[in-house]
């Protein structure tokens, strides 16, 4: 059924609605209700998964983190009450995009999704390359709690797919293979963890 959903261009449709790029006039619920629909559609659907990556997913999230004043920690004044819940089911639908098996054994559709994710480095390149820089400066800026913790979560994934090389140019790209922000980004990977034992 969710197959068929995406075969008839639903999720093609979703994608272009919460793409902040096309400047689409939704409300902050109906948009992150969408955001939500493809969390669940990724949950149930391999090929959800590969369209959304197929759609360049990546850079239409990290349009949405864009909107965030990180310098600050808060949303910025494009933004309006409530952003969070929407930064959740953000990094919610990253989180079914890029499982990890070993953590996830009872979901067998994570192994499929993992599978084709080993099977090509440069999407997971791409995703490294939109999000891990974003998602750095979201964590140094921080914001809520969870949202700091659920990107850190986010760049765990990146780097467990990622290769040495792989890992080379991103650090590069981000500028955190030295000084205050590896410090900072290694702190509060260790703080969050130590949190998620207790949940």
């Amino acid at each position: 059924m969710l197959d068929e959903l995406s075969k008839h261009g639903l999720i093609h449709q979703v994608a272009y609605l919460i793409d902040l790029i096309n400047h689409t006039t939704l409300s902050y619920f109906v948009h992150t209700g969408l955001i939500g629909l493809l969390v669940k559609l990724a949950s149930g659907s391999m090929v959800v998964v590969k369209t959304l990556f197929d759609l360049n997913i990546s850079s239409i999230l990290k349009e949405i983190f864009s909107i965030y004043d990180l310098s600050h920690g808060v949303p910025s004044p494009r933004t309006i009450d409530g952003h969070y819940n929407q930064m959740h089911e953000v990094l919610k639908l990253l989180i079914q995009l890029l499982p990890v098996v070993s953590r996830n054994q009872e979901v067998p559709l994570d192994a499929e999704k993992e599978a084709f994710l080993v099977t090509h480095p440069d999407l997971v390149e791409k995703f490294g390359n939109d999000l891990l820089h974003v998602l750095i400066q979201v964590v140094d800026s921080g914001v809520d709690l969870y949202i700091c913790y659920g990107c850190l979560s986010v760049v765990d994934k990146l780097l467990y797919y990622s290769n040495s090389d792989m890992l080379i140019d991103l650090l590069k790209s981000t500028n955190i293979s030295r000084g205050r922000n590896l410090d900072f980004l290694i702190l509060n990977y260790t703080f969050f963890y130590q949190i998620s034992l207790q949940f």
